[in-house]
């Protein structure tokens, strides 16, 4: 509820007294760190280290639930939730290669769960991010080249892109 007020930093208490609770619930560390990378964005007339203070504890504790989804059969989730939050962020230096890394996951690979119905994909997420980044520096024909690649319906035979 704190979170929908836009009090992130109450928010953010009551997420890593659950993540204390639960360390092993990759729900509690990704809701933590969400709110950790709103509040590190929220934070106004503080100084640089205090606003680093918190983008590294939000990548931190997107990392841990990343590491846990992995162990559950879910690595692509982890990997687009961490370059999702670098992308808020305006890091996307390191944000590109883990939209790669999670569009270069194969669907059918055992060790990764995402592939059923149960999970979401997330490649067009991944992909349509991706696009999005590539556009914004000037790259329109790569970020094409991705939703063509990442993002296309095949319907009665014919292939329909997303455009950039």
């Amino acid at each position: 509820m704190n979170a929908l007020q836009g009090s992130w930093g109450v928010a953010l208490a009551d997420l890593m007294h659950a993540v204390a609770i639960e360390p092993e619930d990759p729900a509690a560390s990704l809701a933590a760190g969400v709110a950790a990378l709103h509040h590190a964005s929220g934070v106004k007339n503080a100084a640089d280290e205090v606003r680093h203070a918190w983008v590294l504890r939000a990548v931190a504790l997107l990392q841990k639930a990343g590491r846990l989804r992995a162990a559950q059969g879910h690595a692509r989730e982890g990997e687009y939730n961490l370059a999702r939050g670098l992308h808020q962020l305006g890091l996307v230096h390191l944000a590109v290669p883990l939209y790669e890394r999670c569009l270069a996951r194969d669907d059918d690979d055992p060790a990764d769960a995402d592939a059923d119905a149960s999970s979401p994909n997330l490649k067009w997420e991944a992909a349509h991010n991706l696009s999005s980044i590539f556009k914004a520096s000037g790259a329109p024909e790569l970020a094409r080249e991705v939703l063509k690649k990442h993002a296309t319906i095949v319907e009665d035979g014919v292939p329909t892109s997303i455009t950039a």
